[in-house]
Formats: structure tokens, sequence, C-alpha cells
């Protein structure tokens, strides 16, 4: 698809969607939510871009669409895209002193097992990840998939196919990573500064 169409596809789809009043959604049930699925957005990398960690391999698939429902989560998604555009990206920008337009994700996967592998989840993931991948795909600048077992390696081949070749090479998997202790006593705020293998 030529970067015409992307941008028409865009325009439409904001419109659609009613994307401009996204801000103005309401979600309530997101302090629930996050507890069977820990997610959100924890100080910046070292390079000055927000660090967006999501803990899916605790995440209870079954609880959350008792919470909520897709179309209401995606709304939720479609909204926290345009607070990381419109609050994020400039408070990095004053506090890196230069252009921040990229965002830092951790998918850890501990605590995963074969259930990440059903049907539902591989549902849930490639839903999310379409609406990063078509509507902000310059939002990713590196993504980490950490804790990530050889069965779920399996995993990601198969979600492998459904994504932009530009959004895989900004994907990188690492199998045994330690993330360090929490800073301060947020449910999702454990601070990520740098990465390193866990000693064997």
């Amino acid at each position: 698809m030529c970067i015409r169409d992307r941008f028409t596809n865009y325009i439409i789809w904001r419109i659609k969607t009613d994307v401009d009043q996204a801000l103005l959604y309401k979600f309530p049930e997101l302090p629930e939510l996050k507890k069977v699925y820990p997610h959100g957005y924890h100080k910046i990398d070292k390079m000055g871009r927000p660090i967006y960690i999501e803990r899916i391999g605790m995440m209870n698939l079954q609880k959350v669409f008792t919470l909520t429902t897709e179309e209401r989560l995606m709304r939720y998604y479609v909204r926290e895209y345009e607070k990381q555009w419109l609050y994020l990206h400039p408070i990095c920008c004053q506090i890196a002193k230069k252009k921040i337009e990229t965002c830092f994700s951790i998918i850890d996967l501990t605590q995963g097992g074969l259930g990440l592998l059903s049907p539902s989840v591989m549902s849930f993931v490639k839903i999310a990840s379409k609406i990063c991948q078509d509507y902000y795909p310059e939002t990713l600048g590196t993504m980490y998939i950490v804790n990530c077992s050889w069965y779920l390696r399996t995993g990601w081949s198969i979600i492998k196919p459904f994504l932009d070749a530009k959004t895989t090479e900004k994907i990188h998997i690492l199998s045994l990573i330690h993330i360090s202790e929490p800073t301060r006593p947020l449910y999702i705020s454990y601070a990520v500064f740098c990465l390193k293998k866990k000693k064997k």
C-alpha cells in the first residue's frame, strides 16, 4: 500500500472512530483491569523515551472480558496512544532537550505458560497490535519481548507474519532477562533503565 493510501485510510479511520474525542473517553474499569492485565508507563529509558511495560504473562484474559468488552478495550488503547503523542512525548522532549517521537516497550512473559498460545490470547494480541501497526506505527521505537520460553517463541513465529516487516525489525526476543526492583510502590512500576541477562 502506498503512502497516500495509508494516509487516506488513517484519516478515514480517525473520523469513523472519532479519535479527536478519544481523550474524553471514560474507562472506569481500568484499576480493576490492571489487576488481571498489568500494564502501563513507567519512567524513561536512557534515550529519553517513555517506557511502556506489559506483563502479558500474568494476564487473565477470561477475567479481562468480565470487566470490559473488546470494543471498549480498543477505544482505551486509542486513548492511550493519543495521550502518548499529545502529552508523554512533549514532556520527554523537554526532559531530554531533543525530539522524542517513539516509545520503548517491554512485553514480559513471566508466568506465561502454554495458555498464551491459546486462540483467544493470540486473537487478542493480533487485535491490539493491529492498532499500533496500522495507525501508530512510528510510535514504536524498540520492543523487547522478555522471559520468552522456547514454546512461546513458537507463538511469535505464528504472529510475526501478520506484522509489517518494519515493525518486526523493531522487536527483539530474549529468553532470560532481569528487570530491576520497583523504585516506588506503584502497581505496575518497576524501573527499567537497562536489560541484563540472568546468570544461569
